[in-house]
């Protein structure tokens, strides 16, 4: 009778403790893109592309459906992974104790970018 493999080591919900730093390695990489992007910051030209895209009524239905389920689906999968200090207790907001990992950074780049 053979065993089949062994499972990663698994946490309270779930998530595969092993995928930690690739989570953060893509983390990283994407905010490195994000930084060699010409002109970034720049809002006028970032407002042309985006309005160039979404003047079609399909396109906007789509994006509108789309892109929020794909951005709450990717900050869940981001959320397994582990705190960015194990020893630091985070913050208390409204009494919620908030612990930087991954996805809390991902989401505060992304509400940054469009502050």
């Amino acid at each position: 009778c053979t065993r089949p493999p062994a499972l990663p080591s698994m946490d309270a919900r779930g998530f595969a403790l092993s995928l930690d730093g690739a989570a953060y390695a893509f983390v990283a990489g994407v905010l490195l893109q994000s930084l060699r992007t010409p002109r970034l910051l720049d809002l006028r030209t970032q407002f042309a592309f985006y309005a160039s895209y979404h003047r079609d009524a399909s396109n906007r239905l789509i994006h509108l459906v789309c892109i929020w389920p794909l951005l709450w689906s990717g900050l869940v999968l981001l959320s397994g992974t582990a705190p960015l200090a194990s020893t630091w207790g985070g913050w208390a907001v409204a009494g919620v104790r908030l612990v930087p990992n991954a996805a809390f950074i991902t989401a505060m780049v992304y509400a940054s970018y469009y502050l």
